[in-house]
């Protein structure tokens, strides 16, 4: 899982990515996310693409979920999602 602005980062141009994503090399997952075909969808994964997409913060349930605090487990995600990212 990585964001579109980390593939950009390391020198792949928008075209290069399109054709990747039209090839099935890359999948496009939320608006600025991509990942290898095949990944398996989880909790977890829906947590990352949160972050990476929105720039978001995991918070609340999530959070303690995700550090595996007592009482604590996957349910909604939860994230303090930045004005701009709105």
């Amino acid at each position: 899982m990585v964001s579109l602005a980390q593939v950009l980062a390391l020198g792949l141009s928008r075209s290069a990515i399109d054709h990747r994503v039209a090839r099935g090399r890359l999948v496009r997952v939320g608006r600025r996310c991509l990942c290898l075909p095949g990944s398996t969808d989880s909790w977890h994964r829906s947590l990352m693409i949160g972050t990476l997409d929105a720039s978001a913060v995991v918070t609340d349930l999530s959070a303690g979920a995700l550090h595996q605090l007592d009482t604590f487990r996957p349910g909604p995600l939860e994230f303090l999602v930045p004005p701009r990212a709105r």
